[in-house]
């Protein structure tokens, strides 16, 4: 059976607190000790402190809390309603991010030749 779309369940005009969840696949480390390389990958947490941060800011949420162990972390967030009823979806500083890097994509772009394909 087909998952419903996200923007079908939740409701962009009401506030809700939701809880996300990321992991590793493969045996591989977000964080902690690789016991199969010996390498240590607790620098990454201090990265993904600064990364929720730097997200909140964009977008219209807030990081409620977040707990990371070797493998996944969770987040618990909570949306928030934009402060004036003219802004639209399409002027928000994330999306504007998007369509710059989306531009720049297209320009760098070029038919392809002979070799390419």
């Amino acid at each position: 059976m087909a998952r419903i779309p996200r923007k079908l369940l939740f409701d962009p005009a009401e506030v809700g607190v939701y809880h996300g969840i990321n992991r590793c696949v493969r045996r591989a480390r977000l964080m902690g000790d690789d016991p199969y390389t010996g390498q240590s990958y607790d620098h990454r947490k201090e990265w993904l402190v600064g990364r929720m941060s730097e997200l909140a800011g964009m977008m219209a949420c807030e990081f409620l809390g977040f707990s990371a162990m070797d493998n996944h972390f969770h987040v618990i967030v909570r949306n928030r309603i934009p402060v004036t009823p003219t802004s639209r979806p399409e002027e928000s500083p994330a999306n504007r991010r998007i369509l710059r890097k989306q531009n720049l994509l297209r320009t760098a772009r070029s038919s392809p030749n002979a070799p390419d394909l």
